[in-house]
C-alpha cells in the first residue's frame, strides 16, 4: 500500500512539474521575439522565408512586401529573412508573438528551425495548446449556413476580417471584380476561406477575429 501510494505521489508531482513546465513555456510563447531570435531565425529559414512569411498571423506578408524585399537585398537572403520578420513586426506591435510566429513555421515545414531558437519545450506547448484548442472547436467548424450567418455579421469589415484569415490580397481583388454586389463579398470571401481551409477552420476564427476588428473600432 505504501509503495502505491509513493508511486502516485511521484506521478503526481511529474504531473505538477510538467504541468508547470507548460504554463511557463507558453507565457513566454505570448511574449515578443527578440531581435537577437529574429536574428538567429533568420540564419535558419534563409532558403524558406517567403513560405514563413505567407503563413505569418494576424496576417501573412503580402506578395507586394515579399518583391520589394527580394529587390532591396538581392542575392542575400538571410538579409531578405530578416527583413521580413522586422516588417511583420513592426507593422503588428504586440500583436507578433513569439506562438503566432512559432505556428508559422511549423505550417512552412520549418519546426526544426523554430526548435533551434525558441528551444523543444516552448514549440511542443506551443503545438499542444493548438492542438486543444482544435479539439475544443471541433464541435463547432462551420458549414455554408453558419458562413451565410457570419457573412451578415460582417458587412464592410470584410476585407479586414480576410485579410486576418490569411486571404491573400489578390484573392481579395478577384472578389471585388467578380462580386459586383457589395453585400455578396463577405459571403464570398468566407466561402472561399473556407473551401481551401477545409477542415481546419473553426467558428472561433472567426468570431474571435471580428471580436477583435470591432473592438478597434470603438
Amino acid at each position: 500500500g505504501t509503495t502505491k501510494q509513493s508511486i502516485d505521489l511521484m506521478s503526481q508531482l511529474d504531473k505538477g512539474d510538467r504541468s508547470s513546465d507548460d504554463h511557463r513555456s507558453l507565457e513566454f510563447a505570448s511574449c515578443l521575439p527578440t531581435v537577437d531570435q529574429l536574428l538567429e531565425l533568420s540564419r535558419h529559414i534563409c532558403l524558406n522565408w517567403t513560405r514563413v512569411g505567407r503563413h505569418l498571423k494576424p496576417e501573412p506578408v503580402d506578395e507586394t512586401t515579399i518583391s520589394e524585399i527580394k529587390s532591396q537585398h538581392r542575392r542575400n537572403s538571410k538579409e531578405q529573412a530578416l527583413t521580413m520578420l522586422e516588417h511583420w513586426q513592426c507593422k503588428h506591435g504586440v500583436a507578433a508573438t513569439v506562438d503566432l510566429l512559432v505556428e508559422a513555421l511549423v505550417e512552412a515545414d520549418c519546426k526544426a528551425q523554430a526548435q533551434r531558437v525558441f528551444g523543444v519545450e516552448t514549440v511542443l506547448s506551443i503545438m499542444k495548446e493548438r492542438h486543444g484548442r482544435n479539439e475544443r472547436n471541433h464541435g463547432r467548424l462551420i458549414d455554408e449556413q453558419e458562413l451565410c450567418l457570419q457573412a451578415q455579421k460582417v458587412g464592410n469589415n470584410w476585407k479586414e476580417l480576410a485579410r486576418r484569415l490569411g486571404v491573400c490580397s489578390l484573392a481579395i481583388e478577384v472578389i471585388e471584380i467578380e462580386v459586383r454586389d457589395p453585400r455578396d463579398r463577405p459571403w464570398r470571401m468566407l466561402y472561399d476561406w473556407y473551401s481551401q481551409r477545409g477542415s481546419e477552420v473553426c467558428l472561433a476564427d472567426v468570431q474571435r477575429e471580428l471580436q477583435e476588428i470591432i473592438r478597434e473600432q470603438t
